[in-house]
């Protein structure tokens, strides 16, 4: 129980790392007050849904790949349907709103 506190305080206390920041990749998306830019949350944000696709394109290879490996398992309207369906429709890569994968 100590451990869990001790870890969720250290936590709070992480600050960013100076030296990672300084890197001109990281450095592109601060402004001149060494703030997070509009335009660098704007990368950020693109990237990691970029990313999320990614992921869900690899989760529904999984299942796919489960239920052709299986099929016992991947009957109609089962688990692996059901989890297929909510992998589906997660939106895709492009601004909130838009459905679809990734590249």
């Amino acid at each position: 129980m100590a451990t869990k506190k001790a870890k969720k305080a250290k936590a709070r206390k992480r600050r960013p790392d100076p030296k990672v920041w300084a890197q001109p990749k990281f450095k592109a998306l601060l402004d001149s007050k060494g703030c997070m830019s509009c335009a660098g949350l704007k990368i950020m944000v693109e990237n990691q849904r970029g990313i999320n696709g990614k992921l869900y394109e690899a989760i529904e290879a999984a299942i796919n790949a489960i239920k052709q490996d299986h099929p016992a398992t991947g009957k109609r309207g089962g688990p692996l349907d059901e989890a297929l369906i909510l992998v589906q429709s997660v939106p895709g890569d492009g601004p909130p709103g838009c459905t679809g994968g990734g590249n």
